[in-house]
């Protein structure tokens, strides 16, 4: 939790040690899946792109993480003072940091040419992030009501002017 955050009622902690556990699965197994079977070469033309795709998605997750600021935490949390937040990467889209969770598990097994780890992200972090995704959104519509209706009815969730 971020410091100076109240502390709130956790909904579905589940989900945060399911994405960890699939995550590091996935980079671990990309990594490891290259260094030790190397079915396929890496083409430095797509390596370059996925990390520029990369580091675009951190950027993303690093500027919603500041937007947050002291409503940021890894759980999924109901607060007394929660608000939504319309700043920053939020006033395009409802979801930024699910959407650049949704790049990194595509272009980590994709830089490493990974192909069972490309489909172990499709099969199973992938469906995990929309699980949650929609637990967390299920979540605030109830907490904050018509407020968040409305502005689910105007900012997509994860592609911009995308509704």
């Amino acid at each position: 939790m971020y410091r100076n955050a109240e502390k709130g009622h956790v909904v579905a902690k589940w989900t945060i040690n399911a994405l960890a556990l699939t995550f590091f699965i996935l980079v671990i197994g990309s990594y490891l899946d290259f260094i030790f079977f190397k079915k396929f070469t890496i083409q430095p033309l797509i390596f370059i792109l996925c990390m520029c795709t990369y580091a675009a998605a951190l950027t993303l997750r690093f500027c919603s993480i500041a937007t947050l600021n002291k409503f940021r935490s890894y759980n999924i949390e109901l607060r007394r003072n929660q608000k939504i937040i319309k700043e920053g990467p939020y006033s395009y889209i409802r979801n930024p940091i699910y959407l650049s969770m949704l790049i990194e598990a595509f272009v980590i097994p994709m830089a490493t040419s990974s192909i069972f780890f490309l489909f172990f992200a499709i099969v199973v972090y992938i469906p995990l992030i929309f699980v949650r995704l929609r637990i967390e959104e299920k979540t605030l519509l109830r907490l904050l009501g018509h407020e968040y209706y409305e502005y689910m009815k105007f900012v997509p969730s994860l592609i911009p002017f995308f509704k």
